[in-house]
């Protein structure tokens, strides 16, 4: 997690978990094959220091129990209302990045994702008009539980960076219960650094259509 972001929800009243954090970053290094200094470098008896090979075992137990799980059918209903969910879920690579976050689940813990509106047309009243829907995926350390009530989240941040012109770019999404999404965007990209903020009233999309059920071998 990027420290603007951690600053931003410090601002707002929220507590950030840097214990978790820690916890994740770490096992993220082992999942990565990283250098873990107090544990791969060592020294014999005499002193002289050497390090241990990595044999990248943590990706290949992750691997191995991302396999275990396999999505057989996405039970959308029929008609009109699956043709629409299978095309969002094809237009976000769901064959490829489900199984990219079972495996980071096992590896870090957690994984999230998000409903993302693009190409919409933003009314004055911050009602959305168009657009199209598309899934974001999200990694234990960019998402951040705001609220949580019996043991069930009911409030969440969402962080991203991407590279704008070879600078870095923040983006930070808070839905709200109410419908109402907070994006500010910390942008280093012209050289010097400014925030932009605003709010979109997004459509109840639960009305629309009905609920959907992911089907897996255990039913």
């Amino acid at each position: 997690m990027e420290s603007c972001v951690k600053a931003f929800l410090n601002k707002k009243g929220y507590d950030v978990n840097d214990k978790a954090l820690t916890i994740i970053h770490a096992c993220d290094d082992w999942y990565a094959n990283r250098l873990i200094n107090d544990f791969h470098k060592r020294k014999t008896i005499n002193g002289i220091p050497y390090e241990l090979t990595r044999l990248n075992f943590a990706k290949r137990c992750c691997s191995d129990d991302a396999n275990l799980c396999e999505v057989l059918k996405i039970n959308a209903g029929e008609g009109e209302q699956a043709d629409f969910v299978t095309s969002v879920l094809e237009r976000s690579n769901f064959n490829t990045q489900y199984r990219k976050q079972l495996e980071k689940t096992s590896a870090d813990g957690t994984v999230a994702c998000y409903i993302r509106l693009y190409n919409a047309t933003i009314m004055d009243d911050s009602s959305v008009r168009g657009g199209d829907i598309k899934l974001n995926y999200v990694e234990a350390d960019a998402f951040i539980p705001l609220t949580v009530e019996n043991d069930i989240g009911t409030e969440a941040a969402f962080s991203g960076n991407t590279l704008v012109k070879g600078k870095k770019q923040e983006c930070f999404i808070i839905p709200r219960r109410s419908g109402v999404v907070t994006i500010p965007m910390q942008s280093t990209a012209q050289g010097s650094s400014t925030e932009l903020r605003f709010s979109i009233r997004f459509p109840q999309w639960g009305r629309t259509f009905r609920r959907c059920r992911t089907t897996r071998p255990d039913g």
